[in-house]
């Protein structure tokens, strides 16, 4: 299993490859000219940060379960886990 921390050292090109491979998309939010795209891979979570305009990943980020919650509340349905 890949750590977060071997994740984080490979460049932009082989994580977004791990991604695309292994990964999983779970959610995705919009900020300004950005698309961002919640994925989970390896039991941790990892944003894609896609600029539309300019058709470039600019930021791949690992953020916490805390602010995961935090950004993605509105489209976290948690009625639908407990059926």
């Amino acid at each position: 299993m890949l750590r977060k921390e071997d994740f984080q050292s490979l460049n932009a090109e082989r994580q977004l490859q791990l991604l695309f491979e292994a990964g999983n998309e779970l959610l995705t939010r919009g900020y300004r000219y950005y698309n961002i795209k919640l994925f989970v891979l390896s039991g941790f979570f990892v944003e894609v940060w896609y600029h539309q305009k300019n058709n470039t990943v600019d930021k791949i980020l690992l953020p916490d379960t805390d602010d995961v919650i935090t950004l993605y509340e509105n489209q976290i349905d948690i009625n639908t886990i407990f059926r």
